[in-house]
C-alpha cells in the first residue's frame, strides 16, 4: 500500500498519476466497503469512512479487520484534522476516526508521503 495524504486541493492525485502506474482512480464517495485490484487508487479515502460512520461499521475495526483488502493499492486521503475542532458531535466523530486510521495505514504503507502546495515529502 502507497498512503498520500495532505490538505485538499494540494495536488495529490497529480502527483500519484505522475509517479506511480494507475489502472483505475476511485472516488471514494459513497464507495461501499469492497476487495480492490493491484493498480487502484482510492481517493478522498475520508469519504469511505464517513461511508461506514452512517452505515453504523465501526471504521477502525474494519480497516484493522479488512487491512489486506488495501495492500496492493494507493489510497489518497485529505487531512481533516488541523484547524479549528468541529462543533458537531458527528465531525469531530468522523475527525477522530480518520485520524486513527491514518495512523493505521502509516504504519501498514510501504510508502507515506505528504503533499502540500503540490510538492511530496516522503516519510515513509
Amino acid at each position: 500500500m502507497i498512503f498520500v495524504f495532505g490538505g485538499i486541493y494540494q495536488g495529490k492525485l497529480d502527483y500519484v498519476k505522475e509517479n506511480y502506474e494507475v489502472t483505475q482512480i476511485i472516488d471514494c464517495k459513497n464507495l461501499e466497503p469492497q476487495s480492490f485490484s493491484e493498480g487502484t487508487v482510492l481517493s478522498n479515502f475520508e469519504y469511505f469512512i464517513n461511508t461506514m460512520l452512517e452505515k453504523d461499521i465501526d471504521p477502525v475495526k474494519y480497516i484493522k479487520d479488512n487491512i489486506n483488502k488495501f495492500k496492493e493499492i494507493i489510497i489518497i486521503g485529505n487531512e481533516i484534522g488541523l484547524g479549528v475542532v468541529p462543533m458537531k458531535k458527528e465531525d469531530r466523530i468522523l475527525r477522530d476516526n480518520v485520524g486513527f486510521i491514518y495512523q493505521i495505514l502509516s504504519k501498514e504503507a510501504k510508502s507515506v508521503v505528504r503533499v502540500w502546495n503540490g510538492l511530496p515529502m516522503r516519510i515513509k
